[in-house]
């Protein structure tokens, strides 16, 4: 949805709402999960406002086939550089382990996701009232 290359990056940006700080993230745990939407920006009311619009559009609209592969593919391509790293291995195979999952589970099943599992996510992650919003002023600016 957000993704540099994604339509609502690029309004985003041109809006001049962002810059090349904003980023995006989500971790997945046993029993829990959370994502992390946002970046600098002189705008954060607004930001907040195309950021909730975005994710109900995508919620409304759902995601096309070439969508959901082409995340799916760079979540692939980013766990398969990741395995570059020692240290990255030792870590996840720990977590995974104490999940009571496998590390080399991961790429088949990464693989074996389409649109629908995608919106699936999509609807039980972005719930109503289930946000917390911060907003850290600089001091100079307040």
């Amino acid at each position: 949805m957000f993704g540099p290359s994604s339509e609502a990056y690029e309004d985003l940006y041109d809006a001049g709402y962002i810059d090349d700080s904003f980023a995006f993230d989500f971790t997945a745990e046993k029993g829990f999960g959370f994502s992390i939407i946002g970046g600098d920006s002189h705008y954060p009311d607004e930001l907040q406002e195309k950021i909730e619009q975005t994710i109900e559009s995508f919620k409304q609209n759902g995601l096309s086939e070439p969508e959901a592969s082409r995340a799916v593919k760079k979540k692939i391509g980013t766990f398969l550089r990741a395995l570059n790293s020692p240290e990255f291995i030792a870590n996840e195979f720990t977590r995974y382990r104490f999940n009571e999952m496998n590390l080399f589970d991961v790429l088949p099943m990464l693989e074996s996701l389409d649109a629908k599992d995608l919106e699936s996510v999509l609807h039980a992650h972005f719930v109503p009232d289930a946000k917390t919003v911060a907003v850290v002023k600089d001091d100079k600016e307040q």
